[in-house]
C-alpha cells in the first residue's frame, strides 16, 4: 500500500518515511503514535500529510476521518484511492528550489514574486525550508534578505534552522539583528546556528556586539550543541581561549555533539591554530568512536595535512 501510494502521488523521501511508520503502525495494530504524544488512529499521519501538503483541496478526509478503526485491508484500499495529483505541485516545487540550490542560482530566476509569496506561506514545512535553503546565495537581492527574515520566525524550527544557516552569508546590519535575535529560539538547533552567524557577519558589521550577545548567551545556555555554535563563534571574533573550549566539547558522550566539534575546528583551522588542533588529533583515537566520527576526524586531518605542507 506504501509503495502504491508513494509512486501514485510522487511523496518526498521525508512523507515516505512518515508513510512507512504509518503502515507499520497499522500493520502491527498499534492505536497511538508515539511523534504525535496523543492517541490517534495509526494511519492518521497519512492523512495529514496529504492534507495539509496541499492547500485548498477540499476532497481530502479532515482528521476525524483518520479516528475511526478500520481492518488493514480498509486501509490498503484508502490509501491507494486518494485524489491523482495530490502531491505533484508539492514535488514540482521542492525539485525547483532543490535544482536552484545545487546550481547556485536565485530563485527569483524560476519564480516571479507572487509565486515566491506564495512559497512563503506555503503550508508545507518542506517547501518553506527549500526556498529558505536556496536564497543562500542571493545576496544582492533585498526580497530575498526580506524573505529570509521572515522565514527565520517561522512556526516550524526546520524551516528557522534553514533560514537562519542562510542569513548568515547576509553580511549586513539587518541579518545581524535577526541572527542575535535568533540567539534566544527555544529551539536549541536554530540557537546553535544562530551563534555561527552572529561570529560570521557580526565580525564585519560590529564585532564587540557580536561578542557580547555570544558571552551573554553562554551564561545560561546548556545545551551542548549551542555551546559548540558559541565556542566557535567567540574563537572567531578573537577570543584565543575558547579554542580550548571547543575541543573539550569533543568529550561529550553525545556522537552528534563530537561530529559538531570536528566540523567547527575544519572552520577555524588556520596556520596560527595548526599545531594545536594537530595535537589534539594526534591524542584521538578513532577506533574508540563511531563511524563518523572517524570519518569526520580523518577529513579534518587531510585538511590539516595541506595546511602544514
Amino acid at each position: 500500500a506504501m509503495l502504491a501510494l508513494c509512486s501514485k502521488h510522487k511523496f518526498s523521501a521525508k512523507n515516505i518515511t512518515l508513510c512507512a511508520a504509518a503502515v507499520f503502525c497499522v500493520d502491527n495494530g498499534w492505536s497511538s503514535v508515539v511523534k504525535s504524544k496523543k492517541k490517534c488512529s495509526a494511519a492518521e499521519p497519512v492523512g495529514l500529510i496529504l492534507r495539509q501538503s496541499v492547500p485548498g483541496r477540499s476532497d481530502l478526509p479532515d482528521r476525524s476521518f483518520y479516528s475511526v478503526g478500520r481492518s488493514r485491508e480498509k486501509w490498503r484500499l484508502i490509501l491507494c484511492s486518494f485524489p491523482e495529483n495530490t502531491m505533484e505541485y508539492m514535488t514540482e516545487a521542492v525539485d525547483k528550489l532543490i535544482d536552484c540550490y545545487d546550481r547556485g542560482i536565485s530563485p527569483f530566476s524560476v519564480y516571479d514574486g507572487n509565486e515566491i509569496d506564495r512559497l512563503v506561506s506555503d503550508p508545507d514545512g518542506q517547501i518553506r525550508a527549500w526556498l529558505a535553503k536556496a536564497l543562500v546565495g542571493d545576496f544582492g537581492n533585498p526580497d530575498s534578505l526580506k524573505y529570509l527574515c521572515r522565514l527565520a520566525s517561522d512556526p516550524e524550527s526546520d524551516v528557522r534552522v534553514e533560514a537562519i544557516d542562510s542569513l548568515s552569508e547576509y553580511i549586513c546590519e539587518d541579518s545581524l539583528r535577526v541572527l542575535t535575535g535568533a540567539l534566544n529560539d527555544p529551539d536549541s538547533l536554530v540557537r546553535g546556528y544562530a551563534a555561527f552567524g552572529v561570529s560570521n557577519v557580526g565580525k564585519i558589521i560590529s564585532p564587540s556586539e557580536s561578542s557580547g550577545a555570544l558571552l551573554s548567551l553562554e551564561c545560561k545556555e546548556k545545551d551542548e550543541f549551542v555551546l559548540v555554535g558559541i565556542y566557535e563563534g567567540l574563537y572567531m571574533l578573537g577570543s584565543e581561549s575558547y579554542l580550548d573550549r571547543l575541543i573539550s566539547l569533543f568529550s561529550s558522550d553525545d556522537y552528534h555533539i563530537q561530529c559538531a566539534v570536528i566540523r567547527s575546528l575544519e572552520n577555524v583551522l588556520s596556520e596560527r591554530n595548526a599545531e594545536q588542533i594537530g595535537s589534539f588529533l594526534d591524542e584521538t583515537d578513532i577506533a574508540e568512536y563511531p563511524v563518523a566520527v572517524s570519518c569526520a576526524v580523518e577529513e579534518l586531518r587531510k585538511t590539516l595535512t595541506g595546511i602544514v605542507r
